[in-house]
């Protein structure tokens, strides 16, 4: 039994020695077990007391000799624990003595220094008590007496609601129906500065202005009343209807009118908070509309670059609050859409209010907003949309009205429209109609492009292209010529006529007056769409242009001047050409004609000009160039030799007469009538230059030699003849020198010759040239004496003096000076030297 029990003893004694042995739930479970085991439990723990008891006596007896041993030591431990007893009585009563020498005198002073303190905050108490009953009495003076002073007033309410906010003098009982007044007090004074604000704004009446900026000012509620102010006055503009349909010009003009009185209105009042000043703090009014300065609890918005608010994960827009300044560049700030961001750069944001400089200039950048949106609106209607186009300028007439009327307000009759920061820009009320713009402009460039692809359409460009280089083509068979000629001839028949050019120019004309009532701002558009659609039109007419029929060759050798046999006569090409020169002429004159005369200087400008001419020059250049060489090379230098010359003169003379005989007959014919006259002036202009520069360098001039001159000078009138039959009316004065030149060439001896009469007629240059040629033989020619040619000297001397330019005329007679020093012209021997000498001294 005592075996049996010994193990139930042993777990009895583990459980007792467990750190989380619970003694309540034990005692709990030993009495539910019922008396029987209750009573064993006892007795097992009788046991179990009795089986410790002898095992430590048996551990005592085990270290017997060790604790012998150790209580060797006792005794020095004593002595140690005294020492240690006399250390802590000395710590004791030093401690004893620092509390009476040093913490009670403290305990005093800082029961003394409690003390002052409460004393001091009643004594800021009494005074706050005291000042706010004095602002009280005064308020109630400034408020309740005979004449109300609200600029005062409003600066004393606002130093009591500065202290009220303190909430010290909230708690104090006595108080409480003084408080209750200032803060009723308050709200009618608030109340009564918005009203003044309001009416004095829509009444004009600056007193009232005045007075109402003064207290809303002193109350430090300036800016968010002129916002809602402004606010107030954008929402009008808002609430008026713009409509669509028949009647939109009326609808526009009414929101115009509100805009324009409301401009009037913001313009008076900022033109009031631009120029008063507090009389107090001397604090410019204009300063409240500035963005206040960074500080804790601002509301600000990013500001910085791009890429950093990526970095950050910041929205530009997104606007959040100034939780900690950390120092004078960072700050931590807290968006409202949870986001943390501290020590983030200050320089980075801006305050969300932002910084207005003119009260007016924010007025007007909304209000555009404002009828922008409006149009936006109405533009969704595809029909509205397109009515608006049709009526677009005078809808921009009504916006330059309106901004007119506004660009003069208020007493000092400043400029309120104008360009810059602060001010009001026309360009920004024209901004509110931007998409309108862009899109009439759009169908005004289609309106005036149209009329060029519907007369020189794509597909005849590329008809007329094939047929020109079918044409061009070597080694063309004569069928094929015929067929491509006949095609050619049906193609060109549906070139534009002059009905159809007509028609083009009043289109024109009618584009420009269309956008007439809008200067600025679709005129100089409209001006430079129908110069481009003038000059899209040139282009595609050169496009057409037959180059391989531009040039006629009625010579075999053009060296000789070998005419062709047959002469070649127009191809289909060439008809083409004359009726695309043609059709450039008939278009520049109709410009000149249709296009309104108030129009033309910016319609007609040198590049149109230049461009249709070079469209005609590009046709009748080449041909006119080819008959300008055969004249230069017919003329010969000297006069040809007998075996050259027949019974009616020059050999190459004829041949070029007869080329251009030809040519005016067969190619000059197919065009209009008057349209070559000025090519042809001066092609007649450079024969008559040419052949009398040519003729009076001739050397010695003989009779004979003037008989063949005088024999020449009828084949060139006959080729005269044949450019222009009318050349003596058209070519006056070369007309008159080339007959003066004949008479010249009739005289029968040099000494009769009126040379002074015949320099009012003959230029100098020529007639000097003739008289230093009639000297005796001795006497060089001028080409000679100058080292040159004659078909040099004729070519860069005599042809260039017909400019009469003054340098090239004193160096010519310098030379001529050079040459009668040199062989001793003597005036006296003959009155040919008498005109030389004198003329070129």
């Amino acid at each position: 039994m005592a075996s049996a029990a010994r193990p139930a003893t042993t777990g009895l004694l583990d459980a007792f020695r467990k750190p989380d042995f619970n003694v309540a739930a034990f005692v709990r479970d030993a009495t539910g077990q019922g008396h029987d085991r209750l009573g064993r439990l006892t007795q097992q723990l009788e046991d179990s007391a009795s089986s410790l008891d002898e095992e430590l006596q048996r551990e005592i007896v085990a270290c017997h000799e060790e604790l012998l041993h150790s209580a060797g030591s006792v005794n020095d431990l004593d002595g140690q624990l005294g020492n240690v007893r006399e250390v802590v009585e000395a710590l004791k009563n030093s401690v004893a003595r620092m509390r009476g020498d040093v913490l009670s005198p403290f305990g005093g002073v800082k029961r003394r220094t409690e003390l002052l303190q409460h004393m001091q905050s009643v004594n800021d108490l009494i005074r706050k008590l005291r000042r706010f009953l004095y602002d009280a009495r005064t308020l109630r003076t400034q408020m309740e007496g005979p004449r109300k002073d609200y600029s005062k007033a409003a600066h004393t309410l606002h130093e009591l609601e500065s202290a009220l906010a303190e909430g010290s003098l909230e708690r104090v009982d006595a108080l409480r129906a003084e408080v209750t007044w200032i803060r009723d007090t308050g709200s009618r004074v608030r109340r009564q500065a918005e009203e003044d604000l309001r009416s004095g704004a829509r009444q004009g009446n600056q007193i009232t202005l005045n007075t109402a900026l003064q207290v809303l000012f002193n109350l430090q509620i300036l800016r968010p009343q002129l916002l809602r102010l402004t606010e107030e006055l954008l929402q009008e503009l808002a609430n008026a209807q713009l409509v669509g349909g028949p009647g939109f010009q009326q609808s526009l003009v009414v929101n115009l009118q509100i805009l324009i009185a409301q401009t009037q209105r913001i313009h008076l009042l900022d033109e009031l908070v631009q120029s008063k000043t507090d009389p107090l703090t001397h604090r410019k009014f204009s300063c409240v509309l500035e963005a206040p300065e960074l500080s804790v609890g601002s509301k600000v918005k990013w500001a910085g670059s791009a890429a950093e608010a990526k970095e950050l994960g910041i929205q530009p827009q997104e606007v959040g609050t100034i939780t900690r300044l950390r120092d004078d560049k960072c700050c931590d700030v807290s968006f409202a859409s949870g986001k943390q961001r501290g020590n983030v750069l200050r320089a980075n944001f801006q305050a969300a209010e932002g910084n207005i400089t003119s009260l007016v200039g924010y007025f007007w950048e909304q209000a555009t907003m404002t009828l922008k949106t409006k149009f936006s609106r109405l533009c969704q209607d595809r029909n509205l949309r397109k009515s608006l186009l049709v009526e677009f300028p005078k809808v921009l007439s009504t916006l330059a009205e309106a901004s007119d009327k506004v660009s003069m307000l208020g007493k000092s009759r400043s400029q309120a429209l104008r360009n810059g920061a602060g001010g009001l820009d026309r360009e920004t009320l024209f901004a509110s109609v931007g998409d309108l713009r862009a899109e009439y402009l759009q169908e005004s460039i289609r309106r005036v492009t149209e009329p060029v692809e519907m007369m020189l359409p794509d597909r005849l460009i590329a008809s007329l292209s094939s047929s020109s280089g079918a044409a061009a083509a070597p080694g063309a068979v004569s069928t094929s010529a015929s067929n491509n000629a006949s095609g050619d001839t049906s193609l060109t028949d549906e070139l534009p006529t002059s009905h159809d050019l007509r028609r083009y120019a009043q289109l024109l004309g009618a584009e420009l007056e269309r956008s007439e009532s809008c200067q600025d701002q679709v005129l100089k558009e409209a001006l430079r769409n129908v110069r481009s659609s003038i000059l899209f039109f040139a282009t595609r007419l050169e496009q057409v242009v037959d180059s391989s029929c531009v040039d006629v060759k009625c010579f075999e050798d053009d060296a000789r001047l070998r005419l062709r046999s047959p002469m070649p006569l127009p191809a289909a090409g060439h008809a083409r050409n004359a009726r695309l020169f043609g059709i450039a002429h008939h278009t520049l004159a109709a410009l000149k004609d249709v296009i309104p005369a108030r129009f033309q200087a910016q319609v007609v400008t040198q590049q149109v000009l230049t461009t249709l001419q070079g469209t005609q020059a590009a046709i009748v250049s080449p041909l006119l160039g080819g008959l300008r060489r055969a004249i230069q090379t017919s003329i010969a230098l000297p006069p040809a030799p007998a075996p050259e010359r027949s019974a009616d003169g020059s050999a190459p003379l004829i041949a070029v007469g007869q080329a251009v005989s030809h040519v005016s007959r067969y190619y000059f014919a197919l065009f209009g009538a008057g349209q070559l006259l000025p090519y042809l002036k001066d092609l007649c202009i450079f024969l008559i230059r040419s052949f009398l520069s040519a003729a009076v360098v001739v050397k010695p001039c003989t009779e004979a030699t003037r008989q063949e001159l005088l024999q020449d000078m009828q084949a060139v009138e006959m080729m005269l003849s044949a450019f222009d039959a009318e050349f003596q009316t058209h070519l006056r004065h070369e007309a008159s020198v080339f007959k003066e030149f004949r008479k010249l060439l009739f005289s029968r001896s040099a000494e009769s010759i009126d040379f002074e009469g015949l320099l009012n007629v003959i230029p100098l240059h020529l007639l000097l040239t003739y008289a230093v040629h009639q000297l005796p033989a001795e006497v060089p020619s001028l080409p000679s004496f100058n080292g040159v040619s004659p078909a040099a000297y004729f070519k860069d001397t005599l042809l260039l003096l017909w400019d009469e330019q003054a340098d090239a005329l004193a160096s010519f007679k310098a030379k001529v000076g050079d040459l009668c020093d040199k062989h001793g012209l003597d005036p006296t021997e003959s009155a040919v030297s008498a005109f030389v000498v004198a003329q070129s001294a």
